[in-house]
Formats: structure tokens, sequence, C-alpha cells
């Protein structure tokens, strides 16, 4: 996909001088105007400024009209002020083509050996880092950031605003990522994100549409790379890179290393392995500079590593440097590497201590990209500088200009880190920051008319009655009639009959009361009756003041309507505990109308509806029928629906008959959910049972009762109770045929419930990373609704029946002996019946109080099906107390041996 780049050459001259002289202070990102007048002026700002001013400059960068007093707090600032088409002395701007351009001051910094952090975000398994530094682009300044691994914030591409406030999470891979993914991140000046999926050997690509982020169909193929980089170029010039590296089974040894390069936009394979040789280190990430060859950070095991050059062939480059060599060792044990789209500065990110201890070690060193492979630590030109907090860099991505990074933390080339952040260098002077809007200010010699202020009397109308619409319009401009140049003002809302869907220049026309003043304003009115068949609820009408020139664009504004009818409201309790249901979506429905609404915190929900009789009101449910957004269940005996055929007993629906401005109340219950329905898929017809292995893959907000079957370790509690680390298991008591427990954490202590206790709780059900069934956080303490009845554990006869569908079931091995131990892991493994083996996960032997039993150990052993950590696919025995792991009952043992014949052995 070719790109067309928004800037005149001109104007990129000026940005390239602007951002050589101008650096290292605090930007503002995304700087907008609409493209006619009045241009309205808004802008992000990455954190907090001196001061912020915006000038209006024409093609040849001259000032026509400057904005002082800005806001320059952190954040975004929208509409801050508007251009009107005029000069500082008043007078109309010549026709022409016209841009902002915003001057940001930094105050100095006072330690010029550290780079101050911006803005920062911390959680678990950040690697990957990258930032759109398209200054052209709709989403310029926007950091993207790659969660591998962690529970906190969870497996996924996050965005951030160029202020660090989270905007949301870029879309999963439809079979998911693999488990070491995403790994680099790397975004092209066309608004491609590319993310590396170690684990899967391949490249996703995401677009941004410019609404939204869609992720590809297509992958591209690569080998076991873990970044990426490229070049700031478009169409078939874009340029990616990666490495493969082998360190030949000791980090000492000189590695073997393939290079992958893919070519156009966005390029469509990088299987094509180019080996890189000689090598000596071990690579990470990469740039590409404009001539097109490839940097990449390098490190070693007991030699120092460093950023070495080569070409797209994967030959060394060895006319950068007096000595012919491709590596410079001043740039040493390097991580992370980026290089500015201007190509005149290169970073370079140094970690401490992996996996030798360096001098200036945690540093991030800045130099001219020109001098990367001969620059020296002691040069003018080099620029070294720790984290203002001692973080240690380790992913990097630089902005268009000089002076700021986006950085991840590591403490080693695998784990994943605890903090990223946007940092800037540091300056013993005041910086000004210098950016261009990114749009073109089309004036035409004649400023749009403006939208004032309009209004509704009233703005709660009932359905047939009427509102009368007033609205103030303005023209500044007074060409040609010296007053202004309103041809029409016309109010367009479909919904109310003013106007055909789609086109507001069919909208009623409005009546001119009075006007011009002497404000240039002109004032307008229209009465609008509300037909029978008017949605409820707010409606927004759009007002279009349309000038006497036909290039004009016209002015508009937005005057707000609420359409009342009749009322349905009501409250959704939850039927066991009484407490309100929050997060269920009530629906009105008559005939094809309908209304619906999502229940609040306290189980409100209110429906705007048309007066008539005979609404049906129920939950409306999704395909699992359950009600959403939080789930719950509609029906009081789930799931004796599955066994007998019957509905079980239910609230819904409930009939109601609504009259004008009159309130209905309807009110019900909802029910909690079974552990089985939190573990397992339902079939969504909802007649098929559990039992083919298949679980819920979603995230979701869930109500779940059950019999904790076994409990959480509490030190504090008195006697102190044993359990799982932080987690406890509630189990299914009312589907008989295969029970299944799930995994609750604890929300404030173990001993909030005990083993035996029949509790309800509220929380979210999220698959945990590389696990199949879903892990429930409560989001309050959990309900104990009385002692609940723990079902009789299945004996176990064969290994088999810890597979595929048992995952949450209460087994027992009786009998048995132990065949093996993993002190590494505090596991050990017993024989089923058959010889197979049964593994048993002690979890954390200081909360369980279990003992790892010697090899053949006698025992019983009980627990939950759950997944061994370490490996996803394997299954095992989880027991959550010293009882669940013990000798066999010698009265049980005494009576089998009675049993035996004489002369055959017995033991317990």
């Amino acid at each position: 996909m070719s790109r067309k780049f928004l800037l005149s050459a001109v104007l990129l001259t000026m940005m390239l001088v602007c951002g050589s002289v101008s650096w290292a202070g605090i930007a503002a990102y995304q700087l907008d105007a609409d493209g006619t007048v009045p241009a309205p002026i808004s802008y992000w700002l990455s954190g907090d400024a001196q001061s912020v001013t915006v000038d209006v400059v024409d093609s040849g960068n001259n000032v026509v009209y400057t904005f002082t007093g800005l806001p320059a707090t952190k954040g975004y600032h929208g509409n801050v002020a508007t251009w009107n088409g005029q000069t500082a002395s008043g007078d109309n701007a010549p026709a022409g083509q016209y841009r902002l351009r915003a001057t940001v001051v930094t105050a100095a910094d006072t330690d010029t050996t550290k780079m101050p952090v911006i803005w920062e975000g911390t959680g678990a398994g950040f690697y990957g880092i990258t930032m759109c530094n398209n200054p052209n682009s709709a989403i310029y300044g926007r950091v993207y950031v790659g969660v591998y691994s962690g529970t906190t914030p969870g497996k996924g591409i996050y965005e951030y605003n160029p202020d660090g406030t989270l905007i949301g999470k870029l879309p999963a891979p439809a079979d998911s990522y693999g488990g070491t993914a995403p790994f680099g991140l790397f975004m092209d000046s066309d608004n491609h994100l590319y993310a590396v999926d170690y684990s899967k050997t391949r490249i996703y690509i995401y677009t941004y549409n410019g609404t939204a982020w869609t992720l590809s169909g297509t992958t591209i193929p690569t080998s076991y790379i873990k970044q990426i980089g490229g070049n700031f170029a478009s169409g078939a010039n874009l340029r990616l890179a990666g490495a493969s590296t082998n360190f030949n089974g000791a980090e000492q040894t000189p590695p073997t290393c393939n290079l992958f390069i893919g070519s156009g936009d966005p390029p469509a394979s990088m299987n094509t392995a180019i080996a890189v040789s000689p090598v000596t280190d071990y690579y990470f990430q990469s740039a590409i500079d404009v001539a097109g060859n490839v940097y990449m950070a390098g490190i070693r095991g007991n030699v120092v590593g460093c950023v070495c050059v080569f070409d797209q062939t994967g030959k060394p480059v060895t006319n950068l440097r007096p000595d012919n060599s491709y590596r410079n060792t001043e740039l040493s044990q390097a991580f992370g590497l980026a290089i500015t789209p201007d190509d005149s500065t290169m970073y370079v990110a140094r970690m401490q201590s992996y996996p030798v201890v360096t001098t200036n070690a945690n540093t991030i060193q800045v130099c001219p990209r020109s001098e990367a492979m001969t620059i020296t630590t002691t040069s003018p030109n080099m620029k070294q500088y720790t984290l203002a907090n001692g973080q240690q860099p380790r992913s990097i991505s630089a902005d268009y200009y000089r002076g700021t990074l986006a950085v991840t933390q590591g403490t080693n080339y695998v784990s994943g880190g605890t903090w990223f952040g946007l940092v800037r260098e540091p300056s013993s002077t005041p910086v000004s920051e210098v950016r261009y809007s990114r749009n073109i200010i089309n004036w035409v010699g004649d400023i749009s008319p403006e939208f004032v202020s309009g209004s509704a009397t009233p703005s709660n109308v009932a359905i047939g009655s009427m509102t009368v619409i007033n609205v103030t319009g303005k023209d500044q401009n007074s060409v040609p009639s010296g007053t202004n140049d309103i041809a029409s003002c016309k109010f367009y809302c479909p919904a109310l009959g003013c106007g055909t869907d789609g086109d507001p220049t069919t909208g009623t026309v409005m009546t001119k009361l009075t006007g011009p003043d002497t404000n240039k304003q002109n004032t307008y009115s229209l009465n609008v009756p509300v037909p029978a068949n008017t949605p409820t609820g707010p409606i927004t009408a759009d007002v279009y003041l349309y000038d006497v020139h036909s290039g004009v664009l016209p002015g508009h504004g937005t005057i707000i309507i609420t359409v009342t009818g009749g009322t349905i409201t009501g409250t959704v309790t939850e039927g066991i505990s009484n407490k309100p249901a929050a997060g269920v979506t009530v629906r009105a429905t008559k005939g094809s109308f309908y209304r619906e609404a999502v229940t609040d915190a306290n189980g409100v929900y209110t429906l705007n509806v048309i007066p008539d009789t005979g609404y049906s009101v129920a939950p409306d449910l999704s395909i699992y029928k359950l009600t959403h957004p939080a789930e719950f269940n509609i029906q009081s005996d789930w799931p004796k629906g599955f066994t007998n055929g019957t509905t079980g007993t239910s609230d819904w629906p409930k009939s109601a008959d609504v009259t004008l401005n009159g309130t209905t109340t309807v009110n019900g219950r909802v029910y909690p959910l079974t552990p089985t329905e939190i573990v397992m898929d339902w079939a969504p017809t909802l007649t098929t049972p559990p039992g083919a292995g298949v679980y819920r893959s979603d995230s979701r907000n869930v109500c779940v009762t059950g019999t904790v079957v076994r409990a959480a370790a509490d030190s504090t509690a008195t006697p102190p109770q044993v359990g799982y680390n932080g987690y406890y298991y509630i189990i299914d008591t009312s589907w008989s045929g295969n029970p299944l427990a799930v995994r609750v954490n604890v929300f404030s202590k173990g001993s909030e419930v005990k083993e035996g206790y029949k509790v309800l709780v509220y929380g979210t059900a999220v698959p945990m990373s590389g696990f199949k069934p879903s892990i429930v956080t409560p989001s309050a303490a959990p309900v104990v609704l009385g002692t609940g009845t723990i079902p009789t554990p299945t004996t176990v006869t064969t290994g088999s029946q810890l597979t595929s569908g048992s995952l949450g079931r209460f087994f027992v091995v009786k009998s048995t002996n132990v065949s093996a131990q993993d002190t590494a892991n505090n596991m050990f493994t017993v024989k089923a019946p058959d010889g197979t083996d049964v593994r048993v996960d002690l979890d954390s032997p200081t909360t369980t109080g279990i003992t790892l039993p010697a090899i053949g150990t006698p025992m019983d052993v009980y627990g939950i099906s759950d997944q061994y950590p370490i490996w996803d696919t394997l299954y095992c025995l989880r027991p959550g107390k010293p009882a669940d792991a013990s000798f066999p009952d010698p009265v049980a043992g005494i009576s089998a041996a009675k049993a035996l014949a004489d002369g055959q052995k017995a033991g317990f």
C-alpha cells in the first residue's frame, strides 16, 4: 500500500531544521485544526510544560497570527483557541494554505546526567515497545507496549496516548498469541504495526484505519526472532529486519546468526534466512538507516558484544571504520537500538550485568548516526545517560525528532520487565520543542458561518407534543455584504421528520427572526412537532448555517432533545443472596420495537418507551443463554432443564403496560452460575451438557456459586488455615453428571472462606495465559450462604482419566505408592491401578502443609485436576491439605489383607 505524504518539500525542510536545533523537551503531538476556517486548535502534551504558543503560518513559514498563554499541562487540550482567518492586525489573511506551528517550552534540568521520565507505567511482562513517530499521522505520539507474560496488565499489545493514558488493547489473533508473544514491536510510517510471535515464528500485521486497529489475516513467516526494526519509508521502500541467533550451547562461543529482511508495504514475507558471516554477537533490536544499512544491537557471554552493521545481503559493512571492522566496541553490550527517522541520531540501550558486567551499564548512549561506527565514549558528540529512577533500559523507540524515547525495562534478554515509559534527553537550559500541524487549513478568504448557540424548548418533550428550536448564528466575515453572509439556517433531524437520513442539505429551513446585529449575529426559530412513532430517549439534532458562497463549508452545531413517552423501571436482584445484579441487559419488546438498558451497581434499570400495552420485559440473553455483559442464569435450578426437560424456575418474561408520562415497575431475579458453566463452553443451543473438553476462552464478569472443596491458606487465622497459595476451588453441586470445580482468587485473606462453605462470588472470569479454564477474580468479598455439600471424589482407575475435559474435577487415587519425585517443582508421581502415571503438584508446600513424600511411600491422593503451570498440556492432581496426600486408611488395609489367600503379600 503506497502512502502520499502530506508534507510539502518546504514544510519538511522547516520541520527538519527545527528538529535539529530544538530537542529534549515536552512536545505537542497531534497538533490539529479543521481544514477550513474557523479553525479550532487542539493538541496533546506528553508532559507538563512551562508554556505553549501556537502560530498560524503561511506556506512561506511567515507568521500571520499568534496564540499565547495556551494550556501547558500534560494531557489533551481540545478547541483551546480558534483562528478565524484574520491576521494579527485584524484584517482578513490572503486566501491560501496555512498550518499551525506549536512551540512548547520545557524548564531546564538540574541533573543533566539522567533522562527525565515524562510518564511511566508499571506491571509485568513488558518486552517490546514502539511509538508512532510520523508527524503526519493522526496518531502521532501514541506508544505501543507488548506484554507477553504476567497477570498485570495481561498478555497483549496496549495502546497509550501521548500523555501515557491508556487507550485500550489491540485485537489478539484468532488463534491467540504464542507462549512468548507479543515480543518485539515496530511501527512504520504508514500506520502499520508489526508484532513478533517468537513461539509461532510469525509476525502479525496491524493497520490503523483512521478509527481503530485491525489485524490482518495474513502473517509474515519468520524463524525464531525476538526483536524487529525497520526504516522510516513508505511503499516498496519499507524494510523490516530481525535476527535469529543461536548461542551454540554456550554463551561464550561465537553464535550463528540468520538475518531476515522483508521489503514492501507491508512485507509479504521475511522467511528467507540470510546467513550472516562472520558473526560474533548475539543480536537483539535492529534499525535501518536511510542508506539501507542494518544495525544490530549485540551482546556476548564472556566477551563484550557491541553494535554491528550489515548490508541487506547479510554481509558486514566494513567501509564505515578505518580498521574495516563492522563492529564498534564502544557501543557495547547493546540490547536496544533506535535511529530517528531523519537519520540524524542513534540511541543504544545498555543493560546491566547480562551476560557480563560492563562499565557504564544501565545507560542509553546517544550519538550522531553518521558517527555510529567510529564514535568513542570520550567523543564530545557521544552522550550517555541513565534513566532518572535507575531503570534498566532494554527495548527502545525514537520520536521523529531527537530527544524523546519510549523505553521498556528489563533485567535480562528473556524475562518480562516491570516498567515502561517515555523519557527525554536532559538540558541545562530551557528547551523549545517545535511541531507543525499535520493538516492544511484551506482559507478561501471568506470565513464559514459560526453556530453560536441553540436550544429546544422544552428540551424534554413528550411524544405527540411540540418543541421550539431557537438558534443564533454568526458570520464574522463581511465579504461581500458588509454585514454577514448567512444564506440560510437548516434544522436537520430525520428522527423528528426534518430531513432525509444521510443528507443534511434536506434539513428544514428555519425562520429568520432578527439580524444581523452589531455582532453580525442572526437568530432563527422553528416549531418542531414530535410524531407518535418517534423513538424515546436523547436525540442529537444538527443545525447547519450556509454561506452565500458555495465554496465555504457551513457552520455546524448540535442540540440535544430528549423525547419522553412512558417509563419501565425496576431492580434486578440475585435470587440467592438478594444482592443487586449489576451488568444485566434488560429489554422491553413490543412487536419490532424494543428498548434495552443495563442495570447499574444497584441493579436498577430504566427504559423510555412508546406508551403501549403488552410489553414483554426480560433480560436479554447471550448465545450461552446467560445474561450479558455480566453473566447470570435466568433460571433458579440450573441445570434442571438438562436432566428432565423442564425449563426451571424463572421470573421472566414479565408483561408491562405503559401510559404517557407514566412509570411501570418490573422487578425480577436472576441466579448465579455454577462452576461447570464457568469452566466449560456450553453449546449455544443449551441442549447438550459439557464433557467434550471445550473451555470458555473469553473474559467476562460473572456471578458464581458453589461449595468450597479446598480452601486457601491463611497464616494469620487462628488457628492458621492451610491451603492453596492465594486461591481456592469451589465445586458444582447442582450438576451431578460431571461436577467441576473452578479456581477462585482470594479477595482479601484466605480465611474469608473455609472448606465446606457454600459461597457466592462476584468477579471476572479470565483465562490465565497458557491455561484452558478461566480463573475467577472477585470484585467484592465472597458471600457465605451457609454450609454446602462436597461431592464424593471420582476414583481414578487409569491415568487417562486426567485428560481433556477433566480439568476441575475432584479425584482420588487410592492405595498407591510414590513412584517418582521432582524436588525442583514440588511434584511427585503415583501410579493409577492400571500402572499409568498420575502427576501430583503440591503447589506451595509451605501453605498446604504437605511435605514432598519419599519414593515408595504408600498413600491415598485427593486433589483437583488442573494444569501443570510449566507445561500446560500436562494435567496433574493438586492436593490442598495434608490429609490429601496421606497414608491409606489402615482399617481398610487390614480388611483387604484378610481377604487375601494364604501366601499372598499384603502392604499398607
